[in-house]
């Protein structure tokens, strides 16, 4: 079993349009868009975040 380690990761969930619009004043938010019923994430490291990831394979391949 592959098991990766991150000193201090952040993880946040946003589960309205509302919620995501309340973030977009922050950097990190910006640029972000919500998209009902389906899972969206992103992978940021060093600054720069990935584009929008729906699978698990996706994201798995950027950690």
């Amino acid at each position: 079993m592959k098991r990766n380690f991150f000193q201090n990761p952040i993880l946040v969930g946003i589960d309205t349009p509302e919620s995501l619009k309340a973030l977009q004043s922050l950097p990190f938010f910006a640029g972000k868009e919500f998209v009902e019923a389906k899972t969206q994430v992103y992978v940021c490291k060093d600054f720069t975040c990935s584009l929008p990831l729906g699978t698990i394979d996706e994201v798995e391949k950027l950690l």
